[in-house]
């Protein structure tokens, strides 16, 4: 059964994004939980088969979505469940870009359906996947690709400032060597401040389009804390990861 869109209530307090790299994520954890995902058991068939979790973390260019996504994949190994990790930005590549498809979402979407089978055949029990989801359209498209899963979406959050310091970090050199990443190491100024504005606007639109049942603010918070969060936070992840969560 597919879940419903992530469509969050207005939130009082604007919205900050977060950062990736190897050091710390800035960003404070004051995460409001929304959830419209099914459950992890049926209460109506209590003896049936859980669904997989499935844990899709989101947000603007630069926010550490990748960092974050590897290091809750490392919890769930670290408590003995089998698992999968996805970055749907390294199942996306191709030029020129598909006819009607230019930010790559059918693409992707379509890539991601064909490893459901896989990782499950492969014996994963939980699945994480990191990459931008910006509309509900999006959260639509991408959860019809994993049928049978209880699918969360967690959108990391951080200040503009952040998001600037972030990219420019990046541009030094700072940070996973992610193939592809915007081509941001090594990128001249003004290339890297056009990709600050462009994660900028993007995150404004996540917010204006409410995308995600758990969004968290990292400022402040390194990789680990911010995957700790995600895990304590997301409905069903920490009794997925037991007491070591």
């Amino acid at each position: 059964m597919l879940s419903q869109p992530r469509l969050r209530p207005s939130a009082s307090s604007p919205p900050p994004f977060a950062g990736p790299g190897g050091g710390r994520e800035d960003g404070a954890v004051a995460s409001r939980v929304v959830c419209y995902t099914q459950p992890m058991r049926d209460p109506v068939h209590p003896h049936a088969p859980a669904a997989i979790p499935f844990l899709w973390i989101c947000g603007p260019s630069g926010v550490g979505k990748s960092s974050v996504g590897w290091a809750v994949f490392a919890q769930v190994q670290a408590a003995g469940v089998p698992a999968a990790y996805l970055d749907t930005d390294q199942i996306g590549f191709c030029r020129p870009a598909p006819p009607g498809d230019p930010d790559h979402d059918v693409l992707r979407a379509r890539n991601v359906a064909a490893l459901w089978p896989n990782f499950l055949a492969a014996g994963a029990r939980a699945l994480i996947v990191s990459g931008i989801l910006e509309t509900p359209d999006g959260v639509r498209r991408f959860t019809a690709a994993v049928p049978g899963a209880s699918v969360t979406i967690v959108r990391l959050r951080a200040t503009p400032e952040t998001l600037r310091e972030r990219i420019f970090r990046r541009g030094r050199g700072g940070g996973p060597p992610i193939p592809g990443e915007q081509a941001w190491h090594g990128a001249t100024a003004a290339r890297l401040l056009a990709g600050w504005a462009d994660s900028v606007a993007t995150a404004a639109a996540l917010e204006r389009q409410r995308i995600g049942d758990v969004c968290i603010d990292t400022d402040g918070q390194s990789v680990q804390e911010v995957a700790g969060a995600i895990v304590a936070q997301a409905p069903g992840w920490a009794r997925l990861c037991g007491p070591s969560a």
